[in-house]
């Protein structure tokens, strides 16, 4: 009972990031079964893998990259063993971790490695989804996902587009029957197949892509629009430069125009977090302002951005910096 306490106080600090007092109790409740474990491995070595698994996640996002390393391969090691015995109680554990695992080499660019555990993993989250795909698919999508992201940033395209279209598949499905816990999710995958196409330049797929993701995060920022506000003006931004790329100039104007509204509002209440966005929207606006010959306009975002953003002008907002000195 004891450790079981101590590792839920471990998640409730972590949760409050309270990170010192997340990593004392974890490291406490570790110690603890640990020794139980020794004499009732049977009983008591779930509970280290999952003590571990936690001080893993702890470890990835203080950035404590080697030591989140360690505990996180001591409980694939655990995991794998228990699934041997036990594989319908441990195998949804292990791929688990093994995801875990993923997420920790793509962020230290191991690659290969990253390749090689999320597959593990997907084939892990497929095979318990064909028996209860209520339960399972979820992961399935969410490890598909994560597989995307990292094809793509290996440059990957194609598979990176395969991944991605099963997993948007998956989430439409699970949309339809529970909204409420699945729209952002597909939401975020289409807002990822929009930004693979837009690099690829298959600018039609990018706009059709970003208009999906923009009314699924229109939607949720209805009912929480501190969460979701800033996705739905990154994804105005995103269509903005689509459009721009593509010389639909008058288009990028109306987006970008909308992108600004909700970019001041942020930036008034949180500069920190916010002003540098409005900065990039301010200068890509001003360009496409010129483009539509309204050098005031453009010299008004201009001036703006210098009020907000009071450095230099990034290299690629030349133009701007030149037609309004």
């Amino acid at each position: 009972m004891w450790p079981a306490l101590l590792n839920n106080l471990g998640n409730l600090y972590e949760g409050t990031q309270r990170f010192g007092g997340a990593d004392k109790v974890y490291s406490e409740a570790l110690a603890i079964r640990r020794k139980l474990a020794q004499d009732s491995p049977a009983v008591y070595l779930p509970g280290v893998a999952i003590t571990l698994n936690n001080l893993g996640n702890l470890y990835a996002d203080t950035q404590r990259f080697g030591e989140a390393d360690k505990v996180y391969s001591e409980a694939l090691a655990i995991r794998r063993k228990l699934a041997q015995d036990n594989p319908a109680a441990y195998l949804p554990d292990l791929a688990m971790t093994l995801n875990n695992l993923g997420l920790l080499y793509r962020e230290t660019q191991r690659f290969d490695d990253a390749d090689k555990v999320y597959t593990e993993a997907l084939a892990i989250r497929r095979k318990l989804a064909q028996d209860n795909p209520a339960a399972y698919l979820p992961g399935a999508a969410i490890t598909l996902n994560n597989l995307g992201i990292l094809y793509a940033d290996t440059q990957r395209i194609g598979d990176a587009d395969k991944v991605y279209t099963e997993a948007l598949a998956t989430y439409r499905k699970l949309a339809q029957d529970n909204p409420a816990a699945h729209l952002p999710d597909l939401a975020g995958t289409l807002n990822n197949l929009g930004i693979l196409y837009d690099r690829t330049q298959r600018f039609g797929d990018a706009d059709r892509f970003y208009t999906d993701a923009l009314a699924a995060y229109r939607k949720l920022a209805q009912d929480s629009p501190a969460a979701y506000l800033p996705v739905v003006a990154i994804t105005l931004n995103n269509l903005g430069n689509v459009y721009r790329d593509t010389q639909r100039f008058g288009e990028a104007d109306k987006v970008y125009t909308e992108a600004l509204a909700i970019r001041r509002k942020l930036a008034r209440d949180n500069p920190a977090a916010f002003a540098p966005d409005l900065g990039q929207t301010l200068l890509t606006a001003g360009l496409v302002k010129l483009k539509l010959d309204s050098k005031k306009e453009a010299c008004g975002l201009y001036a703006e951005f210098r009020s907000v953003n009071g450095g230099d002008t990034p290299e690629w907002a030349a133009q701007l910096e030149s037609a309004c000195r």
